[in-house]
């Protein structure tokens, strides 16, 4: 009898060990299948956070490349801006001066020309007598807009007119 008794208590014992072997691969497989289940998880929220990211840059280039536009855009009005104010300047120059000449001119002097280059005026006329073209420059003298007057030639037209060229600064 005790053969038969150490016989099944070594079957026991191999029993019990085949089942502590089968419940570790057991868990070994299950381990192994959960950390391949993690991992796809992981790829996946991976993948979604790339793409996530991917249509954000997209959005994101977008709005610097409108933001580009605006500000070229903000830069072509700004200088337009300039241009028009240097333009309305400009005009404003010419109405002072024409308004200015319309005062300082007297009655006897007619001017023929006006040439601007930059701040410089030449006013080419005719006058009836010298003292016209006197009176004119004391007039350009005492002018708030023109100054420095320089007369550069007078000569004789004619019987009763005298030719003048008279060149000044524009303030």
């Amino acid at each position: 009898m005790l053969n038969l008794l150490s016989w099944r208590k070594d079957l026991r014992k191999q029993k019990r060990r085949l089942f502590w072997q089968m419940l570790l691969i057991s868990i070994l497989v299950v381990v192994v299948i959960v950390f391949i289940w993690a991992m796809m998880l992981v790829y996946e929220v991976k993948k979604e956070m790339d793409n996530d990211i991917k249509q954000q840059l997209v959005a994101l280039n977008s709005k610097d490349i409108k933001a580009k536009k605006i500000q070229q855009q903000e830069k072509q009005l700004v200088k337009q801006t300039k241009d028009l104010r240097i333009l309305h300047n400009k005009s404003q120059q010419v109405i002072r001066l024409f308004k200015e000449l319309s005062t300082i001119v007297p009655q006897q002097v007619h001017l023929t020309e006006l040439d601007k280059k930059d701040n410089e005026i030449t006013l080419i006329g005719e006058a009836q007598l010298d003292i016209g073209i006197v009176e004119f420059m004391e007039n350009v003298k005492q002018s708030k807009l023109l100054n420095n007057p320089e007369l550069q030639k007078v000569n004789s037209h004619n019987a009763n007119n005298e030719g003048f060229i008279l060149k000044c600064l524009l303030d």
